[in-house]
C-alpha cells in the first residue's frame, strides 16, 4: 500500500499480481476489503540490523561478551522496529547500537540501555 490510507476518504492505492486476472485491465478499479489481524511476533530495532551481502544480520551477544553474526529472515516493518521470522531463539541477546561496526566474534562491551 503506498503511502497509506487516507483517514479522510478511507481509500488506498494497492498493487496487486494477480494469477489469473481475468476479465480485470491495467488501469481498471475495484472495490474490496482487506483483512487484517494480530499475532505475536519477535521484533528488533531496525537499528540492529545489518545489510551483507545483500542479506540480512544481527549481532547476538555469546559467552565471553563476544557477538556471533547471525543471519535473520525479516518480515513486516511497523516504525522502527522489525519483525524476525527466522534466525534468532528465545532469550538471544541482540546488539542495538554500533552493529555496522562488529564483525564476528568481535568483543563488546555490555552497557545497560536504559540511560542512553
Amino acid at each position: 500500500m503506498s503511502p497509506g490510507i487516507d483517514p479522510k476518504t478511507r481509500a488506498a492505492l494497492i498493487y496487486a499480481d494477480l494469477p489469473a486476472p481475468g476479465a480485470l485491465r491495467a488501469g481498471m478499479f475495484a472495490e474490496g476489503r482487506l483483512a487484517v489481524g494480530r499475532a505475536e511476533v519477535s521484533v528488533v530495532p531496525r537499528e540492529s540490523v545489518v545489510f551483507r551481502d545483500g542479506y540480512p544480520f544481527v549481532f547476538v551477544l555469546g559467552e565471553g561478551d563476544r557477538v556471533a553474526q547471525r543471519r535473520i529472515e525479516t518480515g513486516a516493518a511497523e516504525g522502527d522496529l522489525l519483525e524476525v521470522r527466522s534466525g534468532l531463539s528465545p532469550g538471544d541477546r541482540v546488539v542495538v547500537r554500533g552493529a555496522g561496526f562488529l564483525g564476528d566474534r568481535d568483543l563488546v562491551k555490555v552497557v545497560d540501555g536504559a540511560g542512553s
